[in-house]
């Protein structure tokens, strides 16, 4: 490409800048919001956590149709209209008037999020020469990382000072910028005509089989494995799954690569990848809850002590990524998860009576485990391809990463739920059912960090 194809390129990324941190934002704000939520419309945990559920769900199951939606029809029409149905889908939710309303707000945000996400690293590396790509791509995963730092602190200002529904209605003004600056900077590209086009049945097969696992595991709050909403849609599950297997094998392209996925540094590292996320999940959506209602905290005090987290993971990743380049990173991986176990060990013995600060000490360990543990398992995962596919990699690797916090909020919440429950009937008082229930939600954790521990040890050592 000609220099004045490139002419643009840093309006270009300002724009795209500002829609993936939209998207974000809004994946991370809404977690300190359950609470506030659970009070609005008089629900329990499990039920609320559909607010994060539905989004994560949607854009996991949508994520890789949305690129191949980009490739097909081309990539500016896809990300505008992506960014329009995300800012319609915030108004929606503000103006909920009932929680299933809410719900299904969230899920039209999360369509139009898939179709941001797919396209967003695509957009930006067709618009800078390949000198700076690394660069560009960088600045776009530290607004990433902002947008997914900031979004606690700033949903608890927003609810303390002028209440829940603007967490949704800030996205409008930026969305509409957005989309404005969209119009205007990114050139138009033209559908590749040899471009095979979109695997239907993957496309629709992809998204059934995930929706059935993370709605069947919800069900767990209700009834525990006799539940026979759990059963049928945990059967469900298994059948889409077998019939995604065989049609993907036998399609010419594929949305997923079964011989990339089931090579083995990229598939253990994958795995370890998603019980980190898995796991880290399980402490953003039930913390909010003990700071509230065990330690009376608002919902601004409690989003700032989770600050505490991100905060120490951005602080440590890159360093993180330096030393895996000198050492490798099996080793530095699988200690930042036996670190992160141990902060979880740790969040075990608080009490309902506890303190702040017992809490983000806690968080620390928890952050350095995982700050440790991130950038060296992403690079093994990236590392472990050709050049080639690394763009289908980078897909699968956000589609593990939202999956796996997924499956975390509707495995802890309705753990959660159906412990807490069965302690109240036992005549326990509220809030030795809630710590009880919280510690063994913890244990469960620790239980899948360690295994995450065991496939970090088994992906092999890095090529020379």
């Amino acid at each position: 490409m000609s220099p004045d194809s490139f002419k643009r390129k840093w309006i270009i990324l300002a724009a795209v800048s500002t829609s993936a941190f939209m998207g974000t934002i809004d994946a991370s704000i809404v977690n300190i919001a359950l609470p506030t939520l659970s009070s609005e419309f008089s629900i329990d945990v499990k039920t609320v956590s559909l607010v994060s559920i539905s989004y994560l769900l949607v854009v996991t199951s949508f994520l890789i149709v949305g690129g191949k939606a980009g490739d097909f029809w081309g990539r500016k029409i896809v990300f505008i209209t992506g960014i329009s149905i995300f800012t319609v889908g915030s108004f929606l939710c503000g103006i909920s008037p009932n929680f299933p309303f809410l719900v299904g707000g969230r899920i039209v945000q999360a369509i139009g999020g898939a179709m941001l996400a797919g396209n967003s690293s695509a957009l930006v590396t067709d618009s800078f020469p390949q000198s700076e790509r690394g660069k560009a791509l960088g600045i776009i995963g530290t607004v990433v990382s902002v947008g997914l730092t900031i979004g606690p602190p700033l949903g608890g200002l927003i609810i303390e000072y002028i209440g829940w529904r603007y967490i949704f209605w800030v996205n409008i003004p930026l969305g509409m910028a957005a989309v404005l600056v969209c119009i205007k900077t990114i050139p138009k590209d033209k559908p590749d005509p040899e471009h095979p086009g979109l695997d239907v049945p993957g496309a629709i097969l992809l998204p059934l089989l995930l929706l059935s696992l993370i709605i069947g595991i919800n069900f767990l709050g209700s009834g525990g494995l006799q539940n026979a909403n759990f059963v049928i849609l945990i059967i469900a599950f298994l059948v889409f799954t077998a019939l995604f297997y065989r049609f993907e094998k036998r399609a010419e392209h594929p949305l997923i690569d079964f011989g990339l996925l089931f090579q083995k540094r990229f598939f253990f590292s994958n795995i370890a990848g998603f019980i980190s996320y898995f796991s880290m999940i399980f402490v953003i959506i039930l913390l909010p809850f003990y700071n509230e209602e065990m330690l009376g905290l608002s919902a601004g005090g409690s989003g700032r002590i989770l600050l505490t987290l991100p905060l120490t993971t951005m602080f440590l990743a890159p360093m993180a990524g330096t030393v895996s380049d000198k050492i490798g990173q099996r080793v530095l991986a699988s200690a930042g998860l036996i670190i992160a176990s141990f902060g979880f060990y740790l969040l075990t013995g608080l009490e309902s009576a506890g303190d702040v600060k017992d809490v983000v000490l806690r968080l620390v360990v928890i952050g350095v485990g995982f700050g440790i543990f991130t950038t060296p398992n992403n690079s093994a995962i990236m590392g472990a391809v050709p050049i080639a596919q690394r763009g289908l990699a980078s897909g699968m690797l956000a589609t593990v990463r939202n999956l796996g916090m997924s499956l975390g909020v509707a495995t802890s919440t309705s753990l959660f739920t159906l412990w807490k429950n069965d302690l109240l009937n036992q005549d326990l008082n509220y809030e030795i059912a809630f710590m009880q229930s919280f510690h063994r939600v913890l244990f469960i954790a620790i239980a899948v960090l360690l295994i995450g521990v065991a496939f970090s040890l088994l992906r092999g050592e890095e090529p020379e």
